[in-house]
């Protein structure tokens, strides 16, 4: 995983995720959503399947993405051709960037508020820190690879970008955003440090299919955790027509309260009918690709109720369909052994070890 770069991510990540949700599902379209950098990577994965003409993605949402750097921004004012090198030698040398490092990184884009503030609070005043819910998700942060981190400022700040048709390649196709014509939903925070507003707005522009935009008046993770009951939030919206953000932030409409609501009609006008919630809880076991196939479990490998010792097998073997119910009429090592796979590996499979009930084999009996 060292090695996880944007290609990867589009290719054996994002569209292998389409692969299965599409499969277990049955549905032939599916909705979308990026985050930041998450975002980034979405965004190449669609230019990807505009090229080989996959019009399985029906809409997509991307929460505080910039897809371009032509707009000012803090981040665009610190990256240069050293802090380049830097990234693409670590990235060579297959290094993680920890959570801990980026989050401390953008807490210096803006030191007043989330360094200095909290030194004098808790550590000069001896207060405690007051019960934020921003706080605990800022806090969870998540570790990538330098492989990764560097094909995205390459993506932004690079000679081959990914807002230029034609200049960014992902698995060796040219990518040209104007060529996806999805519906995309935009969502960017006024006093955001790391994605600029204006930066998100132009991300609507690039993409050919029709947008929706709105602005938040909060900051990078505020903008995302406003759920409904949210006091003195209110954001702007409005199709993403204008070629200016000053100018369409002039005229988009304003609003009291969370996007969230939004958000959720947009995405029910493009998504299928609603279906009764299935009554079990069904567990989907697929192959993972481009992986080499695991060692099958020796006959004579001794069943457990409970595994707590490492197992040499964690994927299921081609064509094993399992449901999980927390009513299920068999333990583990009961359906182990009518599935001929050991009790150890089967929870592993599924992380836990409540009852089980194996539905049917691939070519046996209806899907679950």
């Amino acid at each position: 995983m060292r090695r996880y770069s944007v290609t990867y991510s589009v290719n054996a990540a994002q569209i292998r995720a389409i692969d299965v949700v599409c499969e277990i599902s049955g549905s032939p379209r599916l909705n979308i959503m990026g985050v930041c950098g998450g975002g980034l990577s979405v965004a190449a994965m669609l230019g990807y399947q505009a090229a080989q003409g996959d019009a399985r993605v029906k809409s997509a949402t991307f929460l505080v993405t910039m897809l371009d750097s032509g707009q000012p921004s803090l981040l665009g004012a610190i990256s240069n051709d050293r802090g380049q090198r830097q990234l693409r030698d670590r990235a060579r040398r297959e290094e993680i960037l920890y959570g801990h490092e980026l989050l401390n990184s953008f807490a210096w884009l803006r030191p007043n508020d989330l360094i200095f503030n909290y030194m004098i609070n808790n550590w000069m005043l001896g207060e405690e820190p007051p019960a934020f819910d921003v706080l605990a998700w800022n806090a969870d942060c998540t570790n990538a690879t330098y492989a990764f981190v560097a094909d995205a400022c390459e993506a932004l700040y690079g000679e081959k970008r990914l807002a230029q048709p034609g200049q960014l390649e992902v698995g060796g196709v040219a990518i040209d955003l104007g060529k996806v014509t999805c519906d995309t939903f935009h969502v960017a925070g006024a006093t955001d440090h790391i994605s600029a507003w204006r930066a998100c707005y132009v991300s609507s522009q690039l993409l050919g299919g029709p947008s929706e935009v709105v602005v938040t008046s909060s900051g990078h993770v505020q903008s995302i955790v406003c759920p409904p009951d949210k006091k003195r939030a209110r954001f702007h919206a409005g199709p993403g027509t204008a070629d200016d953000p000053d100018g369409w932030l002039e005229s988009a409409q304003e609003h009291d309260g969370s996007w969230w609501p939004h958000w959720t009609d947009w995405l029910v006008a493009r998504s299928g009918g609603r279906i009764d919630a299935p009554a079990t809880w069904a567990v989907r076991i697929m192959p993972r690709p481009n992986r080499r196939p695991a060692a099958t479990p020796a006959a004579d490998e001794p069943c457990s109720e409970r595994w707590s010792h490492p197992v040499r097998q964690r994927r299921a073997p081609r064509g094993i369909r399992i449901a999980v119910t927390r009513q299920g009429d068999q333990s583990v090592a009961a359906v182990a052994r009518s599935s001929g796979v050991s009790a150890s590996c089967l929870a592993r499979w599924l992380r836990f070890d409540e009852p089980v009930r194996l539905l049917c084999r691939e070519g046996a009996g209806s899907s679950p």
